[in-house]
């Protein structure tokens, strides 16, 4: 080809010189003949040959344009790099590296001026938040007054009564309790009376044999949140302030990748709305599932709206013995599904509620993704994604299990602190339903603070950074600096026996 295109410039340049026909025809062949040599005789491989630079162009926008497709079909296509070429595996590592990383280096600087008994890891939070937001953001959380803020009241009491980082809690003896008998009528019964002989070490033994120190956890747990781009200077920064830098894995499923608050840009079939919250869930697991699946034991998913307590989380996952058969021993090794959530009555049965989030083990998540979402409610929009999820677990015969604590006391709750702690089933009718279900489950009727156990995971409806800051605040005494209203309020309160 090289050859032929010489010969044609060569011929056409001989066409303009006064020659004789027969001249400009054997000075062609010759320069011919002689191109022919040259590639033959020097061994050149003519596909070897490089291509001209407009072969070359159109190959590098061929490439261009393909890493901008999918690279499978939904729920598998997989997530975005920042400029939008797909293909993109996030370091869910990076939120909880960066937070120590930060945290080491503000010690640094605060080594040689700070007292001692100041608690640098839980007052980093509240440095957090100065750098994050506005000093509106602050002054909301750490100087408005105990019982003043959106928790109310009776919501400080419940955030005084989560305690964070302690084993489950053990039978409450001698506590009366309203049980449904087969008739329908309410008997008063004795709930803990085959506790009562037991002294404490011994239930802590027998109920509860878990490892002294909480924290040092078996499992690796993967917390994973939807959200979207709009959120993420709002509400994805106050979580990572808060708490998501306590899982060992972090990811926020978005609408713009963001190495530094975790967020991956993770399309989904059809547009991103609430209202088809169930197709960016399937993604969710899809992507989990090809990505991380080996690297973790245990993944909850939840909304950015969502303050989680992972210590508490934590203890629930490695509670074996509240509910053994939701929740057994060992499950990943022998292939044992777990799926834990708040449940919901629905149809005669009940579904994971996804207002405090889900959890399942690796065996479920592969379960799920390679079992049931090829075939369940595929192109189905819809809002619901936790009814939706908990069908398609139903349909491969595996049921939302309970996280209730020992006493029957929620430990997955969908509300607020001052909602939570002030209903009594008569201003909402989806809670009534809700709240008359966990006591037929349990036979233990409970509202307002009686209803939520010590070791719960978080609160929900946290919709506004000030809120998670808030919360965080107080459920964690040493946040706020010891001279701001709610640090000198929770050290007094601290000394106090609840």
């Amino acid at each position: 080809l090289q050859c032929t295109m010489c010969a044609k410039i060569i011929l056409s340049a001989l066409t303009k010189l006064r020659r004789p026909p027969h001249c400009r025809i054997l000075i062609c062949l010759l320069t011919t003949a002689w191109g022919l040599f040259n590639l033959f005789h020097q061994n050149i491989n003519p596909s070897s040959v490089e291509p001209y630079p407009q072969h070359q162009e159109f190959k590098e926008f061929k490439e261009f344009r393909s890493s901008y497709e999918p690279l499978a079909p939904h729920p598998h296509a997989g997530a975005r790099y920042p400029d939008g070429k797909y293909g993109y595996v996030a370091d869910v590592t990076a939120v909880r590296n960066r937070h120590f990383q930060f945290l080491h280096a503000w010690k640094q600087q605060r080594k040689n001026y700070v007292r001692e008994d100041d608690d640098d890891d839980a007052l980093f939070v509240s440095h957090l938040m100065k750098t994050t937001f506005d000093a509106e953001v602050y002054n909301y959380t750490c100087e408005t007054p105990l019982g003043k803020g959106m928790e109310g009241e009776e919501g400080f009491k419940l955030i005084q009564k989560v305690k964070i980082g302690r084993r489950p809690p053990l039978p409450v003896v001698n506590e009366t309790v309203w049980q449904i008998n087969e008739l329908g009528t309410n008997n008063e019964t004795d709930a803990t009376a085959e506790f009562r002989n037991y002294k404490e070490s011994e239930l802590r033994g027998k109920l509860h044999p878990i490892k002294e120190q909480a924290n040092l956890s078996k499992h690796r747990i993967l917390c994973a949140l939807y959200t979207y781009d709009k959120h993420h200077p709002t509400m994805l920064q106050a979580a990572v302030n808060t708490w998501a830098w306590k899982c060992d894995g972090f990811l926020a499923a978005s609408t713009l990748t963001n190495e530094t608050l975790g967020a991956v840009d993770l399309p989904h079939l059809g547009n991103e709305t609430y209202g088809n919250m169930w197709q960016k869930t399937r993604s969710i697991w899809g992507y989990i599932h090809d990505n991380y699946l080996e690297d973790f034991d245990y993944f909850w998913l939840g909304g950015d709206d969502f303050l989680v307590y992972v210590e508490n989380l934590r203890g629930i996952i490695e509670d074996h013995e509240s509910n053994p058969k939701d929740n057994p021993e060992n499950s990943n090794e022998k292939y044992i599904p777990v799926f834990l959530g708040q449940h919901i009555p629905n149809m005669g049965s009940h579904y994971c509620g996804g207002g405090p989030g889900y959890v399942l083990n690796r065996v479920a998540v592969k379960a799920l993704v390679t079992m049931s979402l090829p075939s369940c409610s595929v192109e189905t929009v819809v809002s619901a994604e936790d009814r939706f999820i908990s069908n398609c677990f139903r349909s491969i015969g595996i049921p939302c299990g309970s996280v209730t604590d020992v006493n029957g006391r929620q430990r997955f709750t969908g509300m607020p602190p001052k909602q939570l702690a002030t209903f009594r089933g008569v201003s909402d009718r989806f809670y009534s339903n809700v709240y008359r279900y966990w006591g037929e489950e349990t036979g233990r009727f409970k509202w307002g603070l009686d209803s939520v156990s010590e070791q719960l995971s978080g609160f929900h409806m946290l919709r506004y950074p000030p809120f998670i800051h808030r919360v965080h605040a107080l459920q964690y005494p040493r946040t706020c600096p010891p001279d701001s209203v709610v640090g000198r309020a929770l050290s007094v309160s601290s000394k106090k026996s609840f």
